[in-house]
Parts: structure tokens; sequence; C-alpha cells
């Protein structure tokens, strides 16, 4: 900026008030000076400010002298000051509720902002280009830094304006990278206390990557206590490194809680990664996943008891097999958790409060669903039924030993549940089949000492009654206890998540797969996804306009930083298409996302979907090629069906006047200023064609004909004429004109430095041009609102 020229007078009307009351009191009027103030008062101190303020004025009109003669000499030089400039605004247009359809907002739509405070009429912004308002919505905005395995969410600035931003390409969220292993039964377990996961790595030696174990309790995420990492030889801690193939041992394991992972619900152990990694990291290979849980309860109560087909009430003394027990009355057990797994070992520990005083020798059948039968538990001698891998054992002495025992047995396949007098659960049944715990009340034949019957005088045989000897077992206690060990199980279901996408590797056993893997990107990538409404279901062949809102830097320079024009950043642009990425042309003038400006493409006819940061949307991307950017703008705002607009009014169409054929011509505007980018064209008699001159020059026969004597008689047309700063560098043939935008004075050549205008009436036209600018423009986000200019379809702008 140029220094202001030094000031010719630098008093102000106090200095003046002081000088004229000394001069009073020294030479002039003393008497109306105060002696003890030394200041004037009453009339006279009123008549000395008045004197000192128009003093005032006066060195105020006399130190603009200088500028004024510099202007005087800019203005002889032909240079005139610049006239307002124009506020500029992003104007966002909205389609009407419910519609579908494109819009199209025409170059030159009025739209104006509300009147403020002291102004007498709206301020209105004109658009400069066309705008196809498209029903498409900007949904998603995302940057992904594939260097430093990170991506962020732009989503901040769709539709609206960041107070503070952030740099486009800068990166604050960790990509996830995490390994999910699912076994819904064994993660279950009610008594899980026990949990090692065994991992086979394919060949090669990984890099060492920090990972983290995690559970589900409900609500998050939380660490699994690492009791022992082979994987990776270390122990205690929840962070492993996966290294090498090995076991991981989980400390202080207690039942998972169910969750949903990529549509499938079940109870999950995840592996996190900790570590960036990149398209160079070298990252493990898994062959193989097998589980060893434990599991182990004791002292838990029976769900249901029914006992001679009545429900029993296990809190006191019950008869299992009721009072009077019969081959074939049955003893059902139901315990939900304790009977529900194949490979467990059950104990019931029951007290005997009664047994059978004689010997009937019972015979108990013990068994278990199976889901297509009931499956004996017990060995048989008599009937040669020897159960495999039950390891039966029964220290009740089938109900007939008073007092504490316990019946133990393992279930050698997977019980199944059904239901019982209807009630489904997991069951065990104990059915009398031989024998008995004592004899019903019976009438038996007298017999004497030699075995024969007793017949009285009639000869009839005499009986005896024999008092029943019914000792029915009761059970006073009945507690069930358990434990399992299962080991070498394979998972119900292998997830791997990697960038947002899942993968699964439940079919791996014939195979190997990488549970991490480094994002696609290679380089910068900022990605932008629409959706359309649900009635469309291809997106339009339409022009779409985004605006880039940034913080204002000049050329991306701050602070005394410059970049080279060789350093600006390169990007190329993709879209989504049936063959994955395709190049799309974009016109760009964000420059290269720098600087606010608009970026435009025409939506391709192939646009078709895909997923991205778990969104499915029509997406658009620009990948940073290359160069760098010395300060990095902070992007504030991505608006869809965005058009720039400025603060100004075209006119169209105005004739300034008729030339007179005389040297440096001026006309003036109607309106001033006039911003930049006028047209003024001069109607001129328009020259024939080469055909019409020849036959000019037959008809005139061996006599010379001029260019001027072979016009066109009549015809004229309108020839557009060059705007120039200047007429130095102007021939005389040049149609050139000099325009002074602060007042709208048009001025034409001299004939030596710029052509004149042929001499016509209304014949120089300015046929467009805008005028406006100025501080009225600057107007606050939200405040232009007002459509001038009626749109179809759109409803309002903002």
């Amino acid at each position: 900026m140029a220094e202001q020229a030094p000031k010719i007078e630098s008093r102000t009307a106090a200095d003046i008030v002081r000088e004229v009351e000394e001069l009073m009191r020294v030479d002039y009027a003393p008497e109306v000076i105060d002696p003890a103030t030394r200041h004037a008062s009453g009339v006279a101190a009123a008549l000395i400010a008045i004197f000192g303020r128009f003093a005032e004025l006066i060195i105020e009109r006399l130190n603009q002298v200088p500028e004024k003669n510099l202007l005087a000499y800019l203005d002889m030089l032909g240079n005139s000051l610049l006239p307002p400039q124009p506020a500029l605004a992003p104007l966002t247009f909205s389609l009407a509720a419910g519609s579908a359809a494109e819009a199209l907002v025409p170059a030159g739509t009025q739209v104006a902002a509300t009147a403020a405070e002291g102004e007498t009429e709206p301020v209105i912004f004109e658009t400069g280009r066309n705008l196809m308002v498209v029903a498409a919505k900007l949904a998603a905005a995302f940057v992904r830094v594939p260097d430093e395995d990170q991506y962020a969410d732009l989503g901040f600035s769709i539709d609206s304006e960041s107070t503070s931003g952030r740099a486009v390409f800068e990166a604050d969220h960790a990509i996830e990278h995490v390994l999910y292993v699912a076994r819904d039964d064994l993660f279950g377990l009610a008594g899980l206390s026990a949990l090692t996961l065994t991992i086979e790595l394919a060949g090669g030696q990984p890099d060492a990557l920090d990972v983290r174990w995690e559970r589900w309790n409900g609500e998050r995420w939380t660490a699994l206590a690492i009791a022992g990492d082979k994987t990776s030889k270390m122990i205690g801690g929840s962070l492993g490194y996966l290294a090498q193939s090995g076991d991981v041992s989980f400390d202080k394991v207690s039942p998972l809680e169910r969750s949903m992972v990529w549509n499938k619900k079940s109870r999950w152990v995840r592996c996190r990664l900790l570590t960036p990694i990149t398209a160079s990291t070298k990252s493990p290979l898994i062959k193989s996943i097998s589980f060893k849980a434990s599991a182990a309860r004791s002292g838990l109560t029976v769900d249901a008891a029914f006992a001679g087909g009545a429900p029993a009430d296990v809190t006191k003394d019950f008869f299992p097999l009721g009072e009077r027990p019969r081959p074939g009355d049955t003893f059902y057990i139901a315990a939900g958790e304790a009977f529900a797994e194949q490979g467990a070992t059950v104990t019931l520990q029951m007290t005997i409060a009664n047994a059978p005083l004689s010997d009937g020798s019972p015979k108990l059948r013990w068994e278990y669903w199976d889901g297509s039968a009931w499956f004996q538990l017990n060995p048989d001698a008599r009937s040669g039924i020897t159960p495999p891998d039950t390891a039966f054992s029964d220290q009740t002495g089938s109900f007939t030993k008073r007092g504490d025992g316990a019946v133990s047995f393992k279930f050698p396949t997977a019980p199944a549940a059904t239901t019982i007098n209807g009630i489904e659960s997991f069951w065990i049944r104990v059915r009398l089949v031989s024998g008995d715990y004592g004899k019903a009340a019976q009438y038996v034949p007298l017999k004497d000492a030699a075995g024969n019957p007793v017949k009285d005088s009639e000869g009839n045989v005499k009986y005896q009654l024999v008092p029943e000897t019914y000792a029915a077992p009761s059970i006073s206690a009945i507690i069930v206890d358990y434990s399992l060990t299962r080991a070498g199980v394979r998972p119900d279901a292998v997830l791997a998540h990697n960038d947002f996408i899942f993968e699964s590797f439940d079919d791996f056993a014939e195979g190997e797969f990488a549970p991490f893997r480094p994002t696609r990107d290679l380089r910068p990538t900022l990605y932008l996804g629409f959706v359309l409404p649900r009635e469309r279901k291809t997106f339009p062949n339409k022009t779409v306009s985004i605006y880039c809102g940034f913080d204002q830097l000049s050329d991306g320079v701050a602070k005394g930083q410059t970049v080279e024009p060789a350093e600006r950043r390169r990007l190329s642009w993709d879209y989504s298409s049936p063959a994955g990425w395709s190049d799309l042309q974009v016109s760009d003038e964000s420059n290269g996302l720098t600087r606010p400006g608009v970026i435009e493409f025409l939506a391709p006819a192939d646009f078709s979907t895909r997923a991205e940061f778990a969104n499915e949307a029509y997406w658009l991307r620009a990948v940073w090629d290359s160069g760098t950017e010395a300060v990095e703008p902070r992007l504030r705002s991505l608006l869809l069906n965005t058009v720039v607009a400025a603060h100004a009014s075209t006119v169209r169409g105005e004739i300034l006047g008729s030339s007179n054929g005389n040297a440096s011509q001026a006309f003036r505007t109607a309106r001033a200023p006039v911003l930049e980018g006028p047209q003024l064209d001069v109607r001129e008699p328009e020259l024939p064609s080469a055909a019409e001159h020849e036959k000019l020059k037959t008809e005139a026969g061996e006599g010379a004909v001029s260019v001027g004597q072979t016009a066109a008689a009549g015809r004229e047309i309108w020839v557009r004429w060059t705007q120039v700063p200047d007429f130095y560098a102007s021939g005389p043939r040049d149609r050139h004109y000099v325009i002074e935008g602060l007042t709208g004075e048009v001025r034409f050549g001299d004939g030596v430095n710029g052509m004149v205008p042929p001499p016509a009436s209304g014949n120089i036209r300015m046929t467009e041009y805008r005028t406006g600018g100025g501080d009225r423009g600057n107007k606050p986000a939200g405040a232009i609102t007002q459509l001038k200019t009626t749109v179809p379809y759109v409803e309002k702008v903002t």
C-alpha cells in the first residue's frame, strides 16, 4: 500500500484555540483572558472556539491537496480509481418439498437480502452462471490418509458453515482393523472360567503389530486380560503382538454377552489392531483358529422335577418314584445349564432321607434325551447295555442307602431339549426297571411245617394276611454340580473388519487369510457421497455444482510464506462406476481444494453406488497426486446446488448515444459504478463479401474502387469493441475504448491512438454491464433469502 502524503498543516482546533488565547493575553485583548486560568470565558470563549473549528476545516481541505494532485496526475496518465468491488456470496438453491425433478436456475437470477436498518431498498445479488439444482443430496464427506492409516469425517461442513473448519487432507481417526471370532455356545457357558485361543499362522515372519483382545460387556467393547500369550511370548496384561503361532489364554473369564456384528448375532471375542499399517507392512496370515474352554459350577438347584407323574417340591422331602414304586415309575429332573453340554461331567449331590427295609434289588435306569431317543447313562449287566464314555457312578445304591450320596455321569453325545409336562428344558430321567422297594399287603396260603397248605374242616385252604413292606425312598436335598472342558473347537464365524469393510472367513479351513489389510488408497483422498430420493433409481445425467468454502488465503500465502507454482497441489478426480473407479473431468475453481470456489462435473450415465466408509452412495473422489501446500487452507463448508452470486445487477441493451465522428468522444452509462467485464458494441456499416467487392469493381470499370466505396449500402451490423486500460498501445484501426468504472464514463480514441466510432445515430450501445458493489453487500450468512426471480420447482435460496 502506498504511503500517505505528509500533512501540510498538523494543527487541530484545540491548538488554534490555545494560540488565539495566548495572542489575546499578550498583545491584543488581555482584558478578556482570566489571569488565573489563562483562558477566555463567556462570549469570548465561544467566538474563539468557533474560529478554531473553522480553521480546522480549512486545514483538513489543505491537507487533501497532495492527494488531489496525485489523483490529477494519475488522471492525466489515463488512470482512474477502481470502482467498488462487489461482494460475493455462495447461494444454495433448494427444491420444493417432494420434488424429484431437476430445476435450472439461469444466469442472472436475482436474489435479495432483507433490507437492514436504515436501508430503503433490498440489496440485490445476481448469479453469474447457470445452475442445475439436482434432487440428489450430499450425504457424506470423508478423507482417507493411507500413509498415516487414518481418516477424517468432514460431514460437519455439509450444508453448513463451520466456525473453525479444518484442513481437507488432515486425518484424526485411526482406521479400524479388527478380527472377530464367534462361538455362541462355548462363550456363553454360565460357568465359563478359562478360555484359550490356539492360532496357527502361515509361513513367514510378520511384523510385530500391537493388538488388544476385547469382549462385549453388553454396552461396549472392553479389554480381555491375557494370562499368557505364546503368539508374542508375553504374559500378563491385555496387549499382544500376534507374531507367531501359539495359544492366547485369557484370565478371569466370565460368560460373554451376545452382540450384533455385521448382521450376525453371537458371542464374540475380537482382536483389534493398535499399530497403523500401510502397504509395506507385513501382516500375519492365519491358517487356523480353535478354542479350549473350561467351565464349572456347583450348588445349582434343579429347574423342575416330576415324581410319579406329579410335580415334586425339591426344597423338602419328596418321593422320587412315588410312595409305592412299581416297575415303570419315573423320576424326571430338569437342569438347563448343567444338562445342556456334550462332554459335561454332572454330579447330583443327594441326601436319601428314607431307604427300603428289605432288599428288593431295585434296578434304576438313568437316561437323557439326545434328540431322537432316551440314551442310557448307567450300564446294565442283565440287559448287556454298556454305554460308552458316560463315567457313571451311583453312591446311593439305587436310592437304597440312607444319607448323603452322589450320582455322577458324563454326556457322551449332545443333549437336546425336550418338553415334559409342558416344560421345555434339558431333562434326565430315572426309571425303575426291575426289583422293588417293598411289596403291597397280601393274603398268602397258610402252610404247615412240611410246607403243605393248611386246610379247614371243610377242606378249604386257609390264608393269612401279610402286611405291606413298602419303604419308598425319599430325598430331602438335591443339588447339581458340573464341569466341562472342550478343546479343539472351531469357531462359528470369523470376520475381518478393515477400513469399514467386513469380510467373512467362515470357510478358511482349506486356506489362509490376512486378518489385517491396509487401505486400498495409495495417496490422500477426499470422498464425497451422494444419495437420491427414494423414488429416483438412477443418478441424473446433469451438471452437479458443489461450493467449497475455505478460509481466505491469498493464493496459499500467509505470514510471508510462498509456494512456487510448480508445487501447486494436483488432484485427479474419479467416480464410482460398475467397473470400479473411472476418470472424471471436473471444473475446479477451488484450485485443488485450496481456496473458495465451485466444483462442477457432469454426472456420468453409468454413475453407480458403492460402499465406502460404511455408507452406500454415489461416490466422487479426489486423489492428491502431487504438489505441496506451505499453508493448508481450512475447509469450512461443502454446499451442493450452489452458485456464486455477486452484489450486482445486470443492465442490457443500453444506448449510450450517437457518434459524431469526432476524436476523443465520451459517453456515460445511466447507472454507475460499472463493474468488471462490460460488453460494448458499435453499429458500423457492413463490409461486402469478396464476391460483392469484385462485382462492384466490374461495374466501375478500370477505375479504382475503395473499400469505403464498396460498403454495402444501407446495411449495418453491431461490432464488439475491446476495453483497454488506456490508449497508449492502441493503433488508429484498433476498436478500443476506456471506461472509468467509478463514474461509468466511456471514452474512445482520437484516430491516432484508438479508432473513432463511425458517425451514426444511436450507434453506441452498452450491450451488457453490471453495476453495484460497495460495503452494502457485506451481509451476514443466511441473510440472502428472497428470490426476486421465480424459478420453477425451486422453493428457497440461502
